[in-house]
C-alpha cells in the first residue's frame, strides 16, 4: 500500500488485533496445529535456534526436539494428521527437512521397523508449503529457493510408516525476489495490482476477481479482491464481512498518504467450525478497488499478521 499514515494504519491494526484474540494469549514464536481433537504444537526459540514439538493429548504427552539449526519460525510450516504433525523446516539456506514425530510416542523413528519418520525434501529454503492431510500422514507440495536463485517445487508423500515418496520434482524456475527475505513479488495485470507474497505463503489467481495466498498451516490465507466498479468502499467492505459471517468489532476510516481514504475491519468468526479472526482493507484509487483480506485461527494470534502487514505495505496499484 502506499506508503501512508502507515504509523496510525499499524497501530490500529494492531491494538484491536491484541483485543480481539487476548484471551488465546498466543506467542509469537509458538504454533499450534490441530485435528479434530488433537492438539500439538510447535514452539521456537530463536536464540538456541531450536524446535520443539509437542502433544498435551489424553494419554499422548510427549515432547520431542526437531531441529536446533533453524534461523526463523517463517522457515517453518506444519499440519496436525490423524498419524501426528506433519513438520516442513529448513535449516539456514541448506536443506529443508521434514519429520512426523508420532502422535502416541513423539518418536522419529517407526516402533518396529525403525524406519525413520524424518527425510530430506532437498537443498535450498523453504519459501511455502501446502499440505493435503491423509490418515496415514499427508501429502504436501513444497517450494525451495535454491542457492542458484531459482525456485524448484517437490511433492512429497509422508507417511507414519516411514516409507516416505517424493513423487514429483521439477525443473528449476526463475524467482522474483520481494522486497522482504524471502517474499516474492507478484505483478498481477489482470486485477491492476502488485505486491510482495510473504515467506510461508502461496499465492494463485482463484478466478477472474479473486488472487489468494496460502499459509504455511491449516486455516490461514490471504486474499485480494478486485472490483472494476465504483462501490463506495465503506459499502464494499461491510458486504464483503457480511458474507463471509464476520462478527465486525472494528471500523476505521485510514488516510494514505496520498490523501485516498481505506476502510478498516475486524472482527470474529468461523472457519472449519474453528474460531478465527477476520481483517480487511478496503482501497479505492477511483478507478479500481480492492479489498486486501487476512483470515486465521484465533488460537494462532498475531501469528501472521505481520505477514499481512508486510502485503499491505508493498501493495501499489497499475
Amino acid at each position: 500500500m502506499h506508503r501512508a499514515s502507515r504509523r496510525t494504519l499499524i497501530a490500529a491494526l494492531l491494538s484491536v488485533t491484541v483485543v480481539v484474540v487476548a484471551s488465546v494469549a498466543a506467542q509469537a514464536q509458538v504454533l499450534p496445529v490441530t485435528y479434530k481433537n488433537s492438539l500439538y504444537t510447535l514452539t521456537y526459540d530463536a536464540a538456541q535456534r531450536l524446535l520443539i514439538a509437542s502433544s498435551d493429548n489424553t494419554e499422548c504427552v510427549w515432547r520431542t526436539e526437531i531441529s536446533r539449526g533453524i534461523e526463523s519460525f517463517n522457515d517453518i510450516a506444519a499440519v496436525a494428521t490423524p498419524a501426528g504433525p506433519v513438520i516442513v523446516y529448513s535449516e539456514g539456506n541448506l536443506q529443508t527437512k521434514f519429520a512426523l514425530p508420532h502422535f502416541r510416542t513423539g518418536h522419529l523413528s517407526v516402533e518396529n521397523s525403525n524406519e525413520p519418520l524424518t527425510g530430506v525434501v532437498g537443498p535450498g529454503r523453504l519459501l511455502n508449503c501446502l499440505f493435503q492431510v491423509e490418515d496415514y500422514g499427508a501429502k504436501m507440495i513444497c517450494q525451495l529457493l535454491e542457492s542458484s536463485g531459482n525456485m524448484r517445487e517437490y511433492k512429497y508423500d509422508i507417511n507414519m510408516w516411514g516409507t516416505h515418496q517424493c513423487i514429483e520434482t521439477s525443473d528449476p524456475q526463475p524467482w522474483s525476489a520481494g522486497a522482504t527475505p524471502l517474499s516474492a513479488r507478484v505483478v498481477n495485470s489482470a486485477l491492476k495490482f502488485q505486491l510482495d507474497v510473504p515467506q510461508g505463503f502461496r499465492h494463485t489467481q482463484v478466478d477472474e476477481t479473486s488472487f489468494a495466498m496460502y499459509g504455511p498451516t491449516n486455516d490461514v490465507f490471504m486474499t485480494v479482491f478486485s472490483d472494476a466498479g465504483g462501490s463506495p468502499i465503506e459499502e464494499l467492505g461491510e458486504a464483503y464481512m457480511t458474507e463471509l459471517g464476520v462478527s465486525i468489532q472494528h471500523r476505521s476510516m485510514e488516510t494514505l498518504d496520498t490523501g485516498e481514504p481505506a476502510y478498516l475491519l475486524m472482527g470474529t468468526g468461523t472457519i472449519n467450525e474453528v474460531a478465527s479472526l477476520h481483517v480487511a482493507l478496503v482501497y479505492s484509487n477511483g478507478a479500481h478497488t480492492w479489498v486486501l483480506a487476512y483470515t486465521g485461527r484465533q488460537d494462532l494470534g498475531q501469528t501472521y499478521v505481520d505477514s499481512f502487514m508486510g502485503v499491505l505495505n508493498s501493495f501499489n496499484p497499475l
